[in-house]
């Protein structure tokens, strides 16, 4: 790996599982995302330079997908159970590392393209920071 070194290993994902509450939406995405976003305030200082402080980390997941409007798909699952907490398990690497959060559902885009397949991206609050083990 150029730019690193010792021993980091870099991944793409590929063959990622992702299930919500236990239902496995696997085929259905083409993109999973944990996304941080930090608020910082800044306390003022006699001599003039200031501090930066954190005040608090929210995250999200994105997921885009393809639109499937048959029983059991993801698209219905989020029209289905807008506003609920389930928890999220995305695998980036088949058989390594999880990534779980309790995330609230949020309903995704709907229709799309003529002659193109129909997809959707959605972004939904986690309750607290990812897990990873």
């Amino acid at each position: 790996w150029r730019g690193g070194g010792g021993d980091r290993q870099p991944y793409v994902p590929q063959d990622s599982p992702l299930t919500i509450a236990g239902d496995d939406f696997t085929a259905a995405i083409s993109q999973a995302i944990f996304v941080p976003q930090a608020a910082w305030g800044w306390a003022p200082s006699l001599c003039g330079t200031g501090t930066p402080y954190l005040i608090e980390v929210r995250w999200s997941c994105t997921l885009s997908y393809l639109q499937d409007l048959t029983d059991g798909s993801l698209t219905l699952y989020l029209l289905t159970h807008v506003g609920e907490t389930k928890t999220v398990v995305f695998t980036p690497v088949a058989g390594g590392k999880a990534i779980t959060a309790d995330m609230i559902i949020s309903p995704g885009q709907l229709g799309g393209v003529t002659s193109q397949l129909t997809t959707a991206t959605v972004t939904m609050p986690l309750f607290d920071e990812p897990a990873v083990a």
